[in-house]
């Protein structure tokens, strides 16, 4: 995947003034879960603060992305506070903020950790405007400010929509009515969602690739499919870099004491308990995967019901669970500490700094005119080092291939070793079609070929 080049050409777009979806991407309609033509546009926003400093810098950037990640870990010792007590709270945010899965997660310029700041915030606020409606005192700054926090997790990814329907369940679950915080809040909010979908980008761009992938699999294939993949990419967390089962043996422990903790709160929590319940249906639902980020508003959750689920036990049974919490403590930190025994350390890792592939922008930037898209598995990558349009293929017989190619306008393709469905199947097509394409360029990793008329 290479959506972090396009949430970085939206960034130049606007630092420049230049209009938000000019990116040189073009979608190709046969092959719509690439991305689509824009992306909710507050972590461009963000990054484009960032350009304006320090240029096309993906370290700075980066960096950018890691503060956020900082923020989000006291957010998050606040929010759970009241409910877990200073010192567990304190541990909670500590297991987030040291597991490996978030560490490694540093080399990656994605939208999570401000996405993860500004859920937790929108949660953290609404709950003291609640709070304050209730008490009597002032209230309406809260609650606009939830909704300004809502929305701004809403325009960084479009999962934040979860929000607004977990203050809607809990107000109606604690109160039987809408709160006068839950009504301001969501005016704001939908409010500012509305003028994003009228000028920067609508949510209606998913509609193509969401039914592609629906077309692959039933909903109720695709929620079987995800709880497995999901059950197994949680083992990540406790990863240790030796042990799979030690792995899967202390998420399931983890996970039985969350559960527990789960039913034990969640009649008494329900604004955490709503939210949990919104992300893990769209988890469920949704037709696709990537690694464990999409889970990420869930693993703080994880430990805050593991920790409460045995603070619950040691309440009830003093002597057989009191060591449950300090026992499950040791085992992940264990886990971690195996772990970053064989990390990688240092500078923010980058994809693009192979020799291979700065030859391969080095020459389309002085062999292909500006004006000529570009065939290219990474198209935005390829857009973003390089300033030329490209769109990714799909996979069909020759002759509609060659067809999308001419009604792309494009006049080049390139081809990757590196790349597996490249090998499998572009190169392939390549090599079976040499009177219309014409090799203009190679080196270990890439082959480029002319498209002949």
């Amino acid at each position: 995947m290479d959506d972090y080049a396009q949430y970085v050409l939206h960034a130049v777009n606007l630092a420049g003034g230049r209009p938000y979806a000019d990116t040189g991407y073009i979608l190709n309609p046969a092959y719509q879960v690439t991305g689509p033509v824009t992306y909710p546009p507050v972590f461009p926003l963000l990054l484009a603060g960032v350009y304006k400093i320090a240029g096309l810098n993906l370290q700075a950037m980066k960096a950018a992305t890691v503060l956020a990640f900082a923020a989000f870990l006291y957010l998050l010792f606040l929010l759970f506070s009241p409910g877990l007590g200073s010192r567990r709270a304190l541990l909670a945010a500590g297991l987030v903020g040291l597991s490996p899965v978030f560490w490694k997660f540093k080399d990656y310029l994605y939208a999570e950790y401000p996405f993860l700041l500004f859920s937790f915030a929108a949660l953290y606020v609404y709950g003291r405007a609640r709070a304050a409606e209730a008490a009597g005192g002032r209230w309406l700054p809260r609650a606009l400010a939830a909704g300004l926090l809502a929305y701004l997790a809403y325009g960084t990814r479009s999962a934040g929509a979860a929000l607004l329907p977990a203050f809607l369940i809990a107000d109606l679950v604690e109160r039987k009515k809408l709160s006068k915080t839950f009504l301001a809040c969501g005016a704001a909010a939908l409010g500012l969602a509305v003028c994003q979908g009228l000028t920067l980008h609508s949510d209606a761009v998913y509609a193509g690739q969401a039914a592609e992938l629906l077309s692959r699999s039933s909903l109720p294939g695709t929620a079987a499919a995800n709880f497995w993949t999901y059950a197994d990419r949680l083992t990540l967390l406790f990863d240790n870099g030796y042990s799979e089962l030690l792995a899967a043996g202390v998420l399931g422990a983890v996970a039985a004491l969350a559960a527990a903790g789960f039913v034990r709160r969640a009649g008494r929590e329900p604004l955490f308990a709503a939210y949990v319940l919104l992300n893990a249906v769209m988890l469920l639902l949704f037709p696709a995967s990537d690694g464990l980020r999409y889970a990420f508003p869930l693993v703080p959750f994880l430990f805050y019901y593991a920790l409460a689920g045995a603070q619950a036990g040691a309440e009830r049974f003093r002597r057989a669970a009191r060591y449950a919490a300090p026992a499950l403590l040791l085992a992940a930190l264990a886990s971690y500490a195996g772990a970053y025994s064989r990390a990688q350390y240092g500078a923010f890792r980058e994809g693009t700094g192979k020799a291979e592939t700065k030859l391969l922008f080095d020459f389309i930037r002085s062999s292909v005119p500006p004006g000529e898209p570009v065939i290219f598995r990474k198209p935005r990558t390829l857009a973003l080092y390089t300033g030329r349009r490209a769109s990714m293929y799909h996979f069909a017989p020759d002759g509609e291939l060659l067809a999308y190619f001419k009604s792309a306008g494009a006049r080049y393709l390139i081809t990757g070793a590196v790349f597996p469905e490249d090998a499998a199947f572009l190169s392939p097509f390549a090599a079976r079609n040499p009177e219309k394409l014409s090799e203009v360029y190679f080196n270990a990793d890439f082959k480029v070929y002319r498209l002949n008329p």
